[in-house]
């Protein structure tokens, strides 16, 4: 389930900072659950195919889980997506701070009969600043919309090896060419496409 930590103003952190996390856990579901998520995400609503994402148990066979980490999220479509909510992470600091983005991937071995798709490892997962009002559940033109907003971008493909893979990445700000960005909301976005591989956690930290 997804954790958001609160810093109290005027308070020296000691780094790394976790800012948010999600292992997709919590609602359980059996096999794959089209349209399911968890706590503080949003679905892609708009274009053919959007609502073909859901969150997958591994007892459908789909893929090889590592212990305790048992669910994840599947997009199966190329209009298909997740955005977390407003406020999940918090506000970028533009102050010269450090992100990193961290995301573990299965293989989607698709054998639990979507209908749609074809086994795949591949995956995109981004962080991204958002301004007020931009609309987190328009996936209709892919990714396009996100990317202009990504500070990290973590895509590629995982092989059918019976494991998951984790993939990191990171974003220093910087307070002259990203003080457009200040006050924006800080927010994780998993772009689907026919045959994804599937996101099974998702982590945020401030490392600087």
């Amino acid at each position: 389930m997804g954790t958001n930590i609160i810093i109290p103003t005027g308070k020296r952190l000691s780094l790394p900072v976790l800012l948010y996390s999600e292992d997709f856990e919590a609602p359980v579901v059996s096999g794959w659950s089209q349209g399911s998520k968890p706590t503080g995400w949003l679905l892609a609503d708009t274009g053919f195919g959007a609502n073909r994402i859901g969150l997958n148990n591994a007892d459908g066979g789909d893929w090889t889980p590592a212990i305790g980490d048992d669910q994840g999220m599947d997009p199966n479509y190329t209009n298909s997506g997740a955005c977390t909510d407003v406020g999940e992470i918090g506000t970028i600091d533009i102050n010269t701070v450090t992100y990193k983005l961290t995301v573990t991937i299965a293989y989607d071995k698709d054998l639990s009969g979507k209908a749609y798709g074809s086994a795949s490892g591949a995956y995109d997962v981004m962080l991204c600043a958002l301004e007020g009002g931009f609309d987190r559940q328009d996936w209709a033109a892919g990714a396009l919309n996100f990317d202009a907003r990504a500070l990290i971008t973590l895509a590629g493909s995982v092989a059918d090896d019976g494991g998951i893979h984790e993939f990191s990445g990171t974003y220093t700000t910087d307070p002259t060419t990203d003080a457009g960005k200040s006050g924006y909301d800080l927010a994780v976005g998993i772009d689907g496409a026919t045959s994804m591989g599937i996101v099974t956690s998702v982590k945020v930290e401030r490392i600087s």
